[in-house]
């Protein structure tokens, strides 16, 4: 029951007078008066008219909201709203739209300035002034192959339990909506680069133009006309290699590259919202790819045919692609330092040790990074994992052996030596903890002979097996490993003439070849006189 109608029904009902109700509900006497008046003038009218509702005549009270003088927004403060309004109006003008004032902002300036309002009060009057003369979009229709729009998002996901912030480069159609989406550790020109060759390698075609926004890695120098704006080298000619034109969207124009402004929301959404933890990036990825495959089945707004449909039909009519990929790397020059390192971006990325104070050609790609001897033969010197951390030095320990030979105290307490595969470690702990310098010889003869640590460790169990208690020998563990690949090789040779079955655990010779068995006559010959070379007398058998 509200309040006018226990006052109604106290007074014509209860006999209470309008002294008594003030003083019993605490309200202004004119208000009980106007209320009792109010209700008095009603009954007499709908007695005579006979117009009396079954549920009784009481009202709710009517209050005069519209036609009042307005006692704080007066036309100073609005002129000075106005005022603060074209101020947001000319930053938005000098590309300052992140320093513009909020509601909040403007009501603060009020009240420093003296004015008496509320904060409603000024954001039902700035929300008034925006909506006047709203803008009017006109709809467009695009044709098939037309037209690709490109935008980045961004994502969080859990790595190893710790979250970290991941770029997402999105790709859609105009026409049919067909998307593409890729993560990466950055936005830069590489992943902008690498994005775009996956995703015309997933097209299978070149659309007539591919649409931006102002992003740095798009556009080189930013102009208020889109004709005065100029693309960066790198995204110009990789539009001149697959032959498709680029188009700016004015300044806080998203609505030019409607299509994929919503896309970013929406493959983010379809694909890590019910899912964030990840074991690495590659992972991401493919989950990634997989959510656009779904997606892209779907059947297509207001058609028939299903997404992928549609982009068959763009396909026909799309430029065909190149011959081969085009290239992303990244191509600079550095200078080897004294640690036989070269630095790319906070990183330190190590080369052989030969290269000290030489330059260097350094091809960066978006997951690694090539380093190659600069001149005509450009022969390859390393190759490393790009890191996504800052401030680390990535040290491959046979880029140093040489060094290491004639410093072989150095190893153990070295960068390279902390980094190094933990089965290399394990390697030498086994059969070389006080033999630093015959473990190094060993490395650079395998390294040189491209034989594998597994082979090595191999052949060190052989010989610890034959000698437990005698030290592995280096020599030794050379002629084993040669013997291994000697039987392997001639196996192999038997099989590829058709001469033999397939060799048996018990040997690997084939039975029926006399050069291979003296090939096997010699490297056992070999191998028990480097054995025998560890016998004593208090060892032989009695």
């Amino acid at each position: 029951m509200g309040l006018k109608q226990k006052i109604i029904i106290g007074h014509f009902t209860d006999g209470k007078s309008e002294r008594k109700l003030v003083k019993e509900f605490k309200l202004h006497r004119k208000t009980v008066h106007r209320y009792v008046a109010e209700h008095k003038a009603l009954l007499a009218e709908r007695t005579v008219t006979g117009d009396i509702p079954d549920g009784g005549i009481i009202e709710p009270p009517k209050y005069r909201s519209q036609g009042r003088a307005k006692r704080a927004l007066t036309e100073e403060v609005a002129a000075r709203i106005d005022h603060y309004l074209q101020l947001n109006a000319d930053r938005r003008e000098q590309g300052l739209h992140k320093q513009q004032m909020k509601r909040c902002d403007i009501h603060e300036a009020l009240l420093d300035e003296g004015y008496q309002i509320g904060y409603t009060t000024v954001c039902n009057y700035v929300r008034d002034r925006l909506s006047r003369g709203a803008e009017a979009f006109i709809r467009q229709d695009p044709v098939p192959g037309q037209s690709v729009e490109f935008d980045w998002g961004e994502v969080k996901l859990k790595i190893d339990g710790k979250f970290q912030k991941f770029m997402l480069a999105v790709f859609t159609s105009a026409y049919s909506n067909f998307r593409y989406a890729r993560l990466y550790d950055r936005q830069d020109m590489g992943s902008v680069l690498d994005a775009h060759v996956r995703f015309l390698t997933t097209a299978r075609g070149v659309a007539g133009e591919f649409v931006y926004d102002n992003m740095r890695t798009a556009v080189a120098k930013l102009a208020r006309r889109n004709s005065d704006k100029e693309p960066t080298e790198a995204l110009a000619k990789l539009a001149a290699y697959y032959g498709f034109r680029i188009r700016f969207c004015n300044v806080r124009r998203g609505n030019e590259k409607g299509n994929v402004e919503r896309s970013v929301e929406y493959v983010r959404r379809k694909a890590f919202s019910a899912t964030i933890a990840m074991a690495d990036l590659a992972a991401a990825n493919d989950h990634l790819e997989q959510t656009c495959v779904r997606l892209n089945g779907r059947r297509a707004k207001g058609k028939g045919v299903s997404i992928v449909t549609e982009m068959n039909a763009e396909r026909a009519v799309m430029k065909a692609l190149p011959g081969r990929p085009y290239d992303t790397a990244e191509v600079s020059f550095r200078r080897v330092d004294k640690y036989g390192c070269v630095q790319v971006g906070n990183n330190h990325y190590s080369v052989p040790d030969d290269q000290v104070g030489q330059l260097v050609q350094v091809l960066v790609y978006v997951e690694d990074l090539w380093i190659t001897e600069r001149g005509g033969a450009r022969r390859h010197l390393a190759y490393h994992k790009r890191e996504r951390t800052q401030h680390q030095w990535l040290i491959q320990l046979d880029h140093f052996l040489p060094t290491l030979r004639k410093k072989p105290g150095a190893l153990l307490g070295s960068r390279a030596w902390k980094t190094a595969a933990p089965a290399l470690r394990a390697f030498h702990e086994d059969y070389f903890v006080d033999r630093t310098r015959a473990f190094i010889d060993l490395l650079l003869w395998a390294r040189d002979e491209q034989i594998g640590l597994d082979q090595l460790d191999s052949a060190a169990a052989k010989m610890l097996s034959v000698r437990p208690h005698l030290p592995v020998d280096p020599d030794a563990i050379k002629a084993t490993v040669r013997a291994d690949l000697a039987r392997t090789r001639d196996a192999v040779k038997g099989q590829g003439a058709g001469l033999v079955t397939p060799p048996s655990t018990a040997s690997f010779a084939p039975a029926s070849s006399p050069s291979s068995a003296a090939i096997n006559d010699h490297a056992d010959a070999q191998l028990a006189a480097l054995q025998n070379l560890f016998f004593t007398p208090s060892n032989t058998p009695l």
